[in-house]
């Protein structure tokens, strides 16, 4: 049973020169047109990645099928280290599609996966159809602004829904992919697509394309996420959360030519160990007011880390970064760029703040980008997408 291709690369090392690729627009193309020869069947592949099994059985999958009663969807604060590989499908529902109806059918496709190589998927809702079923005032029924550092390319703007799937092994995201979207049938139809991966996980964590370690700054406490990450009820919707993606391309090959300092400089973090210019470990938060004998800001004024921090944007808390890297070509690589926030203005003073003056963007440009409302988790009794209609 053949399994829509999500881009030709090696299994171990997704950065492998040399390789072909696809684009964005072609992967998804191959992956809706995959999935319309499926029986409807998850197939799972070989230990060696060779070739397809017999998928499991709906009750082995269902043993292996995260707890039941989840307040919230996974994927987003969880597992932690995050799964290697991404497959992002951001799709246009149908004209007079029963929302309710499809939501309901896709949790349990969803459930009936299971979670083989740590699987998640994450399903969220676009703004236009949020406001369909709830009003334009709810949470999640705005759109994100224009920003000055925005170049969308292929139609890479907005969606009504978006799938996040996430795997140790991306022979388990593409057979996840190709199973949903059969599932979905004439309901949906591609929009934009991104395929992403981190790179070897060390004592820190993962390093970007530009060599530096990524995501370092993130809310991590269960107390912190609910008061940066989470709505409650006094947003109207529980257990719900707003996710961001940016499809952000990275000149690396000019950016990589800057002598080290000067690319610390801009970044605003050592290359070798990530600690902020401010000193500390790691894990340290920037010290915005720190400055050298000299009276010189140790972090620059321009550098990233000072634009995008929440005391300097005024967005007030950290939003919660679940970033990969992808790679469409050679010269077309960069930051598949998700982020989860309590408020959609989170993001938006950030990114504003940025363009104010953040010198990483003269290496990075915006080619897609969209918002969706993550619904609230979901199980056999509770079906997924419920709690936005009650």
């Amino acid at each position: 049973m053949p399994n829509a291709p999500i881009g030709r690369h090696h299994e171990d090392d997704p950065g492998l020169l040399g390789d072909t690729y696809d684009s964005p627009v072609e992967l998804q193309r191959r992956t809706l047109v995959g999935v319309a020869l499926t029986s409807g069947a998850l197939s799972a592949c070989q230990p060696d990645g060779t070739g397809p099994v017999d998928a499991p059985s709906s009750s082995t999958a269902a043993a292996a099928a995260p707890p039941p009663g989840s307040r919230r969807q996974r994927g987003v604060a969880d597992p932690l280290p995050r799964q290697r590989y991404l497959g992002l499908q951001v799709l246009d529902l149908a004209d007079g599609a029963d929302v309710r109806r499809l939501l309901r059918d896709l949790g349990e496709r969803v459930l009936a996966l299971g979670s083989p190589d740590a699987l998640t998927v994450t399903v969220g809702l676009g703004p236009a159809v949020v406001r369909s079923v709830r009003g334009a005032g709810s949470i999640g029924a705005t759109d994100l602004p224009a920003f000055g550092s925005d170049a969308f390319e292929d139609g890479a703007e907005g969606g009504d829904l978006v799938l996040q799937v996430c795997a140790d092994r991306r022979a388990t995201v593409r057979s996840a992919i190709a199973e949903l979207l059969g599932g979905l049938g004439d309901d949906v139809s591609g929009r934009w697509a991104l395929d992403g991966y981190r790179g070897e996980v060390d004592g820190v964590g993962a390093r970007n394309v530009l060599g530096f370690y990524d995501g370092l700054a993130v809310p991590t406490t269960a107390a912190d996420q609910d008061e940066a990450v989470w709505t409650d009820a006094s947003d109207g919707l529980a257990d719900a959360t707003l996710c961001v993606v940016r499809r952000i391309r990275l000149d690396h090959r000019r950016f990589g030519l800057l002598p080290v300092a000067e690319q610390e400089a801009t970044i605003g973090r050592t290359k070798r160990t990530g600690v902020p210019l401010s000193g500390g470990g790691t894990t340290t938060d920037v010290d915005l007011q720190a400055k050298s004998g000299s009276g010189v800001f140790d972090i620059p004024n321009d550098a990233h880390v000072r634009r995008a921090h929440p005391l300097f944007s005024g967005a007030g808390r950290l939003m919660l970064r679940r970033a990969y890297s992808y790679r469409s070509a050679p010269d077309d690589q960069g930051l598949a760029f998700i982020c989860f926030q309590r408020e959609l203005d989170m993001f938006v003073r950030t990114q504003n703040s940025m363009d104010g003056g953040d010198r990483l963007l003269d290496f990075a440009t915006t080619t897609g980008s969209a918002t969706f409302l993550v619904l609230p988790g979901y199980d056999a009794t509770t079906p997924l997408g419920d709690a936005l209609f009650a």
